[in-house]
């Protein structure tokens, strides 16, 4: 996520990606950690969404872009 962030800024029809990417890396990564190191499921549950919400706003993104 955070590769494809300052990829996302490059390419003009992704170009508001490229934020909410390094936003929802940084989000995946504390909530991982704070997995890891025995905070709760809550966490872990809280990375999926997280993770799965980008991959959404992406998909949806590319969809648009290519029509």
């Amino acid at each position: 996520m955070f590769i494809l962030a300052a990829q996302l800024r490059r390419v003009a029809g992704f170009r508001g990606l490229g934020r909410i990417s390094l936003v929802a890396a940084v989000v995946a990564v504390a909530c991982l950690v704070a997995f890891l190191a025995g905070a709760g499921i809550g966490f872990f549950v809280l990375f999926l969404a997280v993770v799965l919400a980008w991959l959404v706003l992406v998909a949806a993104r590319a969809s648009s872009v290519a029509s």
